[in-house]
């Protein structure tokens, strides 16, 4: 099995230069290519003996914003130039060498950095367990005038760690929120799903990791907050968590990948994480994105000294793993 995998930047929050192994590993800013021929850094590259190409980018653009790599940016001025040299080169491997197979495809897991192009392709997905909240793109103050559903979240639907989310109880808030987003045009809003566990006496979120069409791991997420990130969880509460969901997977874990089937039809091979919130015995989706190591969540646990005898704490278990089924 050979692999090569193609990068956006040094460090792109996707965790995937620890946990994918590959024989090769480029940047995309050192890729030349023409309509025959494959260059890194000005050298022919052959491809005839790939198996697979692994695309590693951040959907959220995050590189971007924050500036991680400054050679991405000086050959790419704008964020549409990086996108379309990532889809030239998945379209020259597709047409050149059509038995390699692709992981994360760049015509399509782009989409997954825009919660509502997500909200709109996965809206028809049915299934008795993974439901969607309502939900409502915000073009301008009109569309603010017609929610009807509160509490509400708003927030910038091309965004991560969720720090735009404002949570609003009524149209004034709704009103209030809107009016302080610069770019107006790209908003969404969806219905407040309570998070709440009372069994457990804290809000808890889950990320499932899903590798292709199934899932592989899981982390239920424990706060004292509503809006969970990996960094506000609970250490006392996440063993206790862990066993409350874990009895809710067991139980629903063959429906639950049947939905992930679905989902892997729309956006193919890759390593996936699922945001959802589980509310009456029901797991509703807040987004799904592109993971390839949860580098963040097992530094929490690391920190804490906390064991879950998970695939995803074993890094080498996990890089096997994932090879093995490439």
């Amino acid at each position: 099995m050979i692999i090569l995998k193609i990068s956006d930047a040094v460090f792109n929050g996707k965790g995937s230069n620890y946990s994918i192994h590959s024989n090769y590993h480029f940047m995309l800013y050192n890729i030349q290519i023409t309509e025959l021929s494959f260059f890194h850094n000005n050298q022919p590259i052959n491809l005839n003996n790939v198996n697979v190409v692994f695309f590693d980018f951040n959907e959220d653009l995050l590189q971007y914003r924050y500036g991680w790599d400054m050679n991405l940016i000086n050959k790419y001025p704008k964020i549409n130039d990086m996108i379309n040299a990532f889809k030239a080169i998945h379209l020259f491997v597709k047409i050149n060498h059509p038995n390699i197979k692709i992981y994360h495809d760049p015509f399509k897991c782009f989409n997954l950095g825009n919660k509502i192009t997500v909200y709109e392709q996965i809206n028809d997905v049915k299934s008795n367990i993974f439901k969607l909240p309502k939900w409502n793109n915000i073009k301008n103050i009109s569309d603010v005038m017609k929610i009807s559903y509160y509490p509400c979240i708003i927030k910038t639907a091309c965004d991560s760690h969720a720090s735009s989310d404002t949570l609003c109880k009524n149209k004034n808030e709704l009103i209030n929120a809107y009016s302080k987003f610069k770019n107006k045009e790209n908003i969404l809003c969806s219905e407040f799903i309570n998070c709440h566990i009372n069994e457990l006496k804290c809000y808890c979120c889950v990320r499932l990791i899903v590798f292709n069409d199934k899932i592989i791991d899981y982390f239920f997420r424990p706060s004292y907050k509503w809006n969970i990130h990996t960094g506000d969880q609970a250490p006392d509460k996440i063993l206790e968590a862990n066993e409350f969901f874990k009895k809710y997977y067991e139980k629903n874990e063959e429906e639950m990948n049947i939905y992930t089937k679905h989902i892997h039809s729309l956006y193919g091979n890759g390593v996936y994480s699922y945001d959802c919130i589980l509310n009456n015995d029901k797991l509703y989706i807040c987004e799904i994105g592109i993971k390839c190591w949860d580098d963040t969540m097992i530094g929490f646990l690391q920190k804490h000294n906390i064991k879950m005898n998970k695939l995803h704490e074993d890094l080498n278990k996990y890089k096997n793993f994932v090879v093995n089924n490439l």
